[in-house]
This record gives structure tokens, sequence and C-alpha cells, in this order.
């Protein structure tokens, strides 16, 4: 582990402790939005790329939530309770993945259903059916099984560099897809890349999703803005207790270093 990400996990297991019940701590609570890509194994000897957890390290990071109690709850749940300024119980938890990869399906999905986890998958139709992607045997399986989907846009375009029209085939097309094809309505977006502006959240909005999330880019730490809700990557470094206790303790975002949204 590298000293930046050191001091932020010792900063924030120090701030619990010491400030864990006082009112300024207490009110910068955000509810920890986990971000996962892929869980695959990888060669012995190799180092797992940063988007990748090996399903050994998954299942330890899932045993984990639940073994010390951790209140995991669906997205649909938390961003309601975050529009409507109600205050969840401090100790909650959101598991989120991108992209589509087809180990979510063989590596991850027994995992989840094992302990129960409820999990918001962000997909791309047109990446469906592609090698080492999901296809729609597998995503309707899943929602068979409980996971939700949101929007990761139709190719996975980057928002920012596409002319409105682009966006719109992006934003739309998925959306109409994803709730034809799940029978289920499409409420929320992931940028690819994380990539926003003022403009793109506008055009979400008017496409007629309820938020969209990015990764830790933009200026608002705390997620008031549900158009640009920042999550918190898992990596296969996540392996100890003190690691687990400040990703999921809802004030990790205190110490993160925000990335500019669309650079």
């Amino acid at each position: 582990m590298g000293f930046s990400k050191k001091f932020i996990v010792s900063s924030v297991v120090v701030l619990c402790v010491f400030f864990g019940a006082g009112s300024w701590i207490s009110s910068k609570y955000t509810v920890p939005i986990l971000m996962y890509h892929q869980v695959e194994d990888v060669e012995d000897g190799k180092v797992p790329p940063g988007d990748t957890v090996t399903p050994e390290v998954f299942e330890v990071q899932m045993s984990f939530l639940r073994e010390k109690g951790y209140n995991v709850i669906r997205l649909a749940d938390a961003m309601e309770a975050m529009r409507n300024n109600q205050e969840l119980p401090h100790n909650s938890v959101v598991v989120t993945f991108d992209d589509g990869f087809l180990n979510n399906f063989t590596n991850a999905y027994p995992v989840l259903k094992k302990y129960d986890i409820p999990v918001t998958l962000f997909v791309a139709p047109g990446f469906m059916g592609r090698d080492g992607f999901l296809d729609w045997y597998h995503i309707i399986e899943m929602s068979k099984g409980g996971i939700e989907y949101g929007s990761h846009g139709m190719e996975q375009g980057y928002l920012p560099d596409l002319t409105r029209e682009e966006r719109n085939f992006e934003l739309k097309n998925s959306k109409q897809i994803l709730s034809r094809r799940l029978k289920q309505s499409i409420y929320y977006y992931a940028y690819p890349v994380g990539g926003f502006n003022d403009e793109v959240k506008e055009q979400v909005r008017q496409a007629g999703y309820y938020a969209a999330m990015t990764t830790n880019r933009g200026n608002d730490r705390f997620n008031k803005d549900l158009f640009e809700v920042n999550r918190i990557k898992m990596s296969n470094k996540d392996i100890s207790s003190w690691t687990f206790r400040a990703k999921f303790s809802g004030y990790y975002n205190l110490f993160r270093k925000l990335k500019d949204s669309d650079g």
C-alpha cells in the first residue's frame, strides 16, 4: 500500500475513533458506494490489473460486509434517501459494477448470491455478447436473481467528447433497450471513465435518469448532487480490515483527491 493510501486509511480510522460521536464528523457521513469492474483470476506471480479483484479477495470483501453487520442496501434505496434528504444508518454500503464483464456472472454472481448482497450492474447494450462480456442470457438470469441494472451507455462513449446527438444515442437508446429487454425501468447511469460536465449532467437528467455515477471526479465529495455521485474503487489490494473499515466508513471521501470531471 502506497504512502498516500496509507495516510488516507489511517486518517479515516483515526477520525472515526476520536470524532465518531461528534456532530461535525457525523454531518460529513456519505453512504459509501463501492465500484467494481472485473472479478477474475490472474496468472501466478502476476499483479491483477487495477480494475480487477480476484475471486478469493472478492469473497473476503463481501464476507466482511456481512460478518461485520454492514447495512448493504440497493443503489435505488440510497439514491431515494439522498433525493429526499433522509438519513440512512451510518453503517450503510452500496455495491456497484461497471462494464458488464462475463466474469461478473461466472465469478462475482455466485459470491453475491451466497452473501445476499444487492448489486447494480451498469452495462452497455452495444457490448452485449462481445468476447469477454455478458450476453442477454446472463443479464436476464441475474435479473431473475435480484440483480438490478443501470446504463453505461450504448458503446461506453466518453460523453464530454461527444456531440449532443451522439450523447442522446448513448443515453436514450441504452435506456430504452435495457428497459425493454429486462422489463424494468432504468433510472441510473454510470459515466464511462467517470467523465462529465454541466452540459452532460443536464442532458442525462433530460433523458429521464434520476442520478448518475462517476468515480472520484467533480467537486462534490458528499454526493449532494445526484448527477455526480462519487464512488469508491475497490481493488485487489483491499484485503485488510483497516482498509475495509476506512472505505466502508462513510468518511473516506473526506480525504480523497478528486479529479477534474472531464479531464
